[in-house]
């Protein structure tokens, strides 16, 4: 995340869930896929990435399915913006 952050000077965009791991497979016991890590990045940004703020949250128009994960996701987009 650091690097992330470290290599713009005006936006950054990221496109993820917003949930920790162990929060994702409590709302969906049965889908649990080993490649995919869910985080809670929010909290990092706001307590390590000074002069970076949210300015627009996205939200996924085809939200994720357990019964139809190949047509839905889990995350969303986040855009920041860096203070001047």
């Amino acid at each position: 995340m650091r690097q992330l952050f470290s290599l713009s000077n005006k936006w950054v965009i990221i496109y993820s869930s917003n949930i920790s791991h162990e929060e994702f497979r409590g709302m969906h016991p049965f889908y649990d896929v080993m490649h995919v890590k869910h985080r809670r990045f929010l909290d990092w940004i706001e307590g390590h990435a000074d002069g970076w703020f949210l300015t627009e949250r996205m939200p996924n128009p085809f939200p994720f399915d357990p019964d139809d994960p190949a047509s839905t996701s889990f995350a969303d987009f986040y855009v920041f913006e860096k203070s001047a």
